[in-house]
């Protein structure tokens, strides 16, 4: 299996009452939702929450990043993950943190079981991992 695509979809809405931390004022709320898809059409999908007007910025992370991983094998989510991960170039925190593990949350873990089951059942499953997400209104 190859991952043969990464596709970003970005949701933003406007907050009720705009939240400050001393430094930022923040008025809307954004999630990106991060598709791998693979050459078997398997499609992984992660959720990261968004930054304060990081829309563009996003999708040229997602493009860089897309390029290093376009034909690897998405159950290698460990070999991918230190491949991506480049501390003090990539990563360490803030938006490349945040889409990094959006990236591993959409790669396929390493279970061949839920895959052998998908594809004799032509089934579609999810996968979930704990990510706080806040939508409140």
């Amino acid at each position: 299996m190859k991952i043969t695509d990464v596709k970003t979809k970005i949701y933003k809405w406007d907050l009720p009452q705009p939240i400050t931390n001393g430094l930022h004022t923040y008025s809307t709320v954004s999630l990106n939702i991060i598709e791998i898809h693979t050459d078997e059409g398997i499609t992984g999908i992660g959720l990261t929450g968004g930054v304060k007007d990081g829309e563009k910025i996003v999708k040229e992370i997602i493009e860089y990043l897309k390029t290093r991983i376009i034909g690897l094998n998405p159950l290698d989510n460990e070999m991918i993950w230190k491949l991506l991960w480049e501390p003090k170039i990539i990563g360490r925190r803030g938006i490349t943190t945040r889409i990094i593990g959006g990236i591993d949350l959409a790669l396929l873990e390493d279970n061949q079981e839920i895959i052998k089951l998908m594809k004799d059942n032509n089934a579609q499953a999810s996968y979930g991992n704990s990510i706080e997400v806040n939508l409140s209104m």
